[in-house]
């Protein structure tokens, strides 16, 4: 595998890169901020991978960390100044923006049956058509950096130095909280009535969706800060050990370590699933080709210009977006 072709925007200093990027039709949309002047700005990306042409189609004079939710030809996603936006496609001014909430919101969002879920110390529910503010509630009001699920009626989040919970999505009141000083990073729906949620401190927890009971707990060696990956009965995640984690998903019993892969510095970019291949990121600019069922690595850990953030197949090779601000693609 050898790079083929790459992409880097110059004239940035100290940049960081979405931790999301999003791929349709050739074309890729993320967000590259930088430190200007002791500010920072933030500058919404589409890239045409056939023409390697770009294009900005949002400017934010601070940061964007995510593309957001793609929905019917729009992008809706917020920035630390406090507002949520929702752009067209193919750029333009915003067709709304809505300032909620107090201090950096978290980037992750939900959405369900025409509203968004999006946390600003405490959860709001935004009208997807006006981003109007439907109802805000502090019942759970510490700061947040977790996926927000929705499944029936019931939002399912975690807080910083706090718990995770069920809250009703009509509302806002708090069906069930489980634990206390959990830096919980990522959740995730195991089966039907399963729960996922992993910890900083290196703890996966499953939990019943239905009442927040501790089904299972599961310590690893690191922080778990990449997005865990499901396939076919199966969960990839990795931490800031190096270690990527291959469990079998048993909804009632927890998982079962199938295999662990110890990478050279810790895991900067979730899995990916192409064929009977994982592929992973590492610091130190690795990347990573495993059999996806053994372990067994596949190829040469491959060198790429910076640390990747995220990594997506396409056209039978690899695109890699680091956080030098730079997009690469190997085949």
């Amino acid at each position: 595998m050898k790079k083929i072709w790459e992409y880097k925007q110059k004239g940035l200093r100290s940049p960081m890169v979405s931790e999301k990027a999003f791929l349709k039709d050739g074309f890729l949309t993320f967000v590259v901020e930088y430190d200007k002047s002791g500010f920072y700005e933030s500058r919404m990306i589409r890239y045409d991978l056939q023409g390697q042409e770009a294009e900005v189609i949002f400017t934010e004079n601070h940061v964007i960390r995510d593309t957001g939710i793609y929905l019917d030809g729009k992008f809706y996603f917020n920035s630390f100044g406090g507002k949520m936006y929702c752009v067209e496609e193919m750029g333009s001014s915003p067709l709304w923006e809505t300032k909620f909430g107090k201090g950096n919101p978290d980037w992750h969002m939900g959405v369900d049956e025409g509203y968004f879920y999006t946390y600003n110390h405490g959860m709001f529910c935004l009208d997807k058509e006006t981003g109007k503010i439907v109802w805000e509630s502090s019942e759970a009001s510490s700061h947040a950096n977790c996926d927000i699920l929705v499944r029936g009626d019931w939002i399912y989040h975690g807080l910083s130095d706090g718990f995770v919970y069920c809250m009703d999505k009509r509302d806002g009141s708090i069906r069930w909280k489980y634990g206390s000083n959990l830096y919980v990073r990522h959740c995730a729906f195991a089966g039907e009535s399963g729960l996922m949620a992993c910890d900083t401190k290196g703890d996966i927890f499953l939990l019943d969706i239905r009442d927040g009971s501790l089904i299972s707990k599961t310590a690893t060696a690191g922080a778990i800060y990449c997005r865990p990956v499901f396939e076919d009965g199966y969960v990839y995640v990795g931490n800031d050990k190096g270690e990527m984690y291959c469990l079998k998903a048993e909804e009632n019993s927890g998982f079962k370590e199938v295999f662990r892969f110890q990478a050279e510095e810790k895991v900067t970019a979730p899995a990916v699933i192409d064929g009977n291949s994982l592929w992973f990121a590492a610091e130190g600019s690795y990347l990573y080709k495993l059999d996806k069922l053994t372990g067994e690595e596949l190829a040469k850990k491959k060198k790429t210009a910076g640390t990747a953030r995220w990594i997506s197949p396409y056209e039978g090779g690899m695109l890699v977006l680091s956080d030098k601000g730079q997009l690469e693609f190997y085949a």
